[in-house]
């Protein structure tokens, strides 16, 4: 049981982790292209930055434990999961990680601009 547990708050974390680097590597590249103004910048890296959060966190930690083989539309998908709906034990096994994820990310803002300004912070004390 706290097996289960811990890998289910190590994969939320991971999630985290890979969300952040994709964010930084999309903001790398992005700014690399060059657009023309600064707000088509912005956009795009926002916009960049959305579609890789929502894939990794909604659409992977959704499909990872999916049972599709009995939706019709969807069932060429080879993903032979236990869960083949949201039910009580995907509510029990699968939804705290995905909470505690979308927590990680909500939060990770703050804490990265608290490291930012304690490092600025030092770096002055430093100096």
């Amino acid at each position: 049981m706290k097996g289960g547990y811990s890998i289910s708050e190590l994969v939320s974390v991971a999630v985290t982790v890979v969300n952040t680097i994709i964010r930084t590597i999309n903001i790398i590249l992005i700014k690399f292209i060059g657009y023309h103004t600064e707000s088509s910048e912005i956009t795009a890296i926002m916009v960049s930055i959305f579609v890789a959060t929502f894939f990794n966190t909604a659409i992977l930690l959704l499909l990872a434990d999916a049972d599709l083989t009995q939706n019709r539309f969807i069932s060429w998908i080879p993903l032979r999961g236990p869960y083949p709906d949201l039910t009580e034990n995907w509510y029990l096994n699968i939804a705290p990680s995905l909470i505690f994820t979308m927590l990680l990310n909500a939060v990770y803002l703050y804490i990265e601009f608290a490291i930012a300004f304690g490092t600025k912070a030092l770096f002055r004390a430093m100096d």
